[in-house]
């Protein structure tokens, strides 16, 4: 049964008699009965939105596609994935994830016949520093350098045609921004060159028109946009020409003529879901309104755009409070205005509410950008900071490595000398020509060089300590008197030794060693009936293994 319906889902996914969120609603009812099928139809669907233009529908799948693991997908198809999800979470106003998006595309090793990919991130990554003049340059670059080296492959050359069209596109934007508009249309006309598909086609005709809107030639920008929509191509661009040219025309106080377009051509808003660009629709359409003397539905219009900016900036909480705050405090002022005013005076402080609108939209998203910069620069820190430690880490190990060898050339030091000393003892021993005293006399000479020196005593203190973490130090705390003789004996006595066995290590007499156990229980104090070997022995169990 399960596969029978997702066979009637797939059937009504590619049936393009049914209005496209119908379709894509049966990818949700798809993924629902076969969750295997979630990267596919996201990919399928974002694909879909892409072709018209509604790049910023796509944004809800491609950020949960981000959280997915795309390793199990083959390469062109986890480059595909990341282009899409940072060129649409771009559009949504998800910048963070934008970026990531797109470092991720660029990190990634990939063969010749996917370099595009690279200069797709690199486009996203050039429009998110676009106020950012040195940045943005050297995001061109690098795509000119990438360029550069796909032509210097052996790849189809419908590959290199469509590098060569991001390129371009690229550097077209960055001269409109700049304000070197004749350079744009310079650019605009080497892209007319270029074979392209109809979305393209329509790209390149509403950014041309933008141009030509912003040098002043208006009578030439609105003829392209009444070209572009009269052919209602279904784009996401034909929504952008609506929405510039309701502007165009509302800038020339020809409210009447812009309402009329809006009202023929109000499909076309459609494709700008989830875009910024819903927002100036709803906007222009409110100015228009207001020109008109229809308050009322300019004040619905009004409304309308604050709340879908509100859907587009839903993570940006501060800068949405102080939005709130000042819309309501333009239609307050809307609700309180007395009908008994001059039209032509209503009419001119209403669009300086609705402009005063328009341009906190466009404060806030500065606001929100040079957050999200300001986070960056912590982030680089904060990495760098932690390299720094990891450095000094490093030279303490390496530093305490060098100590660990010299420890061990002390100790094959000694080891030879007691090899010298043992040697000449038994030499001694078995020499027939020195009387017995004289014999014994060189043996107790030879001995006394074997007695623990302080170099001895420090390498034994490490290497005890080591097998007995902290017992001095705590030894220590608890009895600060004590002296480094002291601290031998304890350690010895801990380590199980008779008083016998530590006189032979030190060369002493065993009477001395008894007198000095005496000497030390006496200095710690010790309950009665407390032995200085349990004492000591209980302290050491007490220090955190």
């Amino acid at each position: 049964m399960p596969k029978s319906r997702v066979g009637f889902y797939r059937h009504c996914l590619n049936d393009t008699s049914l209005s496209l969120e119908a379709r894509m609603r049966y990818v949700d009812s798809i993924i629902l009965i076969d969750p295997s099928q979630k990267l596919p139809l996201y990919r399928l669907r974002a694909s879909v939105y892409f072709d018209q233009g509604r790049i910023a529908s796509a944004a809800p799948d491609m950020r949960e596609t981000l959280d997915l693991d795309l390793s199990t997908q083959p390469l062109n198809i986890q480059c595909d994935l990341l282009s899409k999800a940072g060129r649409s979470l771009f559009r949504s106003g998800d910048f963070d994830k934008a970026v990531a998006a797109c470092k991720r595309l660029l990190s990634i090793k990939k063969p010749d016949s996917l370099l595009y990919y690279d200069i797709e991130a690199l486009e996203v990554l050039n429009s998110f520093t676009r106020f950012h003049l040195n940045q943005s340059l050297k995001y061109m670059v690098e795509a000119d350098n990438r360029l550069a080296d796909a032509r210097g492959k052996n790849l189809p050359e419908q590959v290199i045609r469509k590098m060569e069209y991001l390129v371009l596109e690229m550097k077209m934007g960055a001269a409109t921004r700049s304000g070197d508009y004749d350079e744009a249309l310079r650019i605009a006309n080497s892209l007319d060159s270029l074979p392209k598909n109809p979305s393209q086609k329509l790209a390149v005709d509403v950014n041309t028109a933008l141009v030509y809107m912003l040098r002043g030639d208006k009578d030439i920008a609105e003829k392209y946009y009444v070209g572009i929509l009269s052919n209602r191509q279904h784009h996401y661009c034909y929504g952008v020409a609506l929405v510039n040219l309701t502007h165009l025309l509302n800038e020339q106080g020809r409210f009447a003529e812009a309402a009329e377009v809006y009202s023929r051509h109000r499909d076309a808003i459609q494709y700008l879901d989830k875009d910024l660009f819903y927002t100036y629709a709803l906007g222009n359409n409110a100015i228009s309104l207001a020109g008109l003397g229809r308050y009322g539905e300019a004040y619905s219009q009004l409304l309308a755009s604050k709340l879908r900016a509100d859907t587009i900036y839903n993570d940006s909480h501060t800068d949405q409070s102080i939005l709130r705050y000042e819309i309501t405090e333009l239609t307050d002022k809307l609700e309180r205005a007395d009908g008994n005013v001059e039209r032509h005076q209503t009419t001119i402080w209403l669009i300086c509410a609705i402009s005063t609108f328009i341009t906190l939209i466009f404060i806030s998203i500065i606001i929100l950008f040079n957050r999200r910069k300001s986070a960056f620069i912590k982030k680089e820190e904060l990495l760098h900071k932690d390299i720094e430690s990891l450095k000094r880490d490093v030279a303490e190990k390496e530093e305490e490595l060098e100590k660990l060898g010299r420890t061990g050339s002390k100790m094959s030091l000694q080891l030879d000398q007691l090899h010298h000393i043992l040697g000449h003892i038994g030499d001694v021993v078995e020499s027939g020509v020195l009387q017995p005293s004289r014999k014994i006399k060189e043996i107790n000479k030879d001995l006394k060089t074997l007695s623990l020196t302080d170099d001895t005593w420090e390498m034994f203190s490490m290497h005890f300590e080591k097998a007995s973490p902290e017992f001095l130090s705590t030894l220590r705390k608890a009895h600060p008197d004590m002296t480094t003789r002291d601290l031998r004996l304890a350690s010895y006595i801990v380590m199980n030794l008779s008083s016998k066995e530590i006189a032979e290590l030190t060369s002493r007499s065993s009477r001395s060693i008894d007198s000095a156990r005496y000497r030390l229980a006496k200095k710690l104090n010790l309950p009665e009936g407390t032995t200085l070997a349990s004492y000591l022995s209980s302290l050491n169990d007490r220090v955190p293994g």
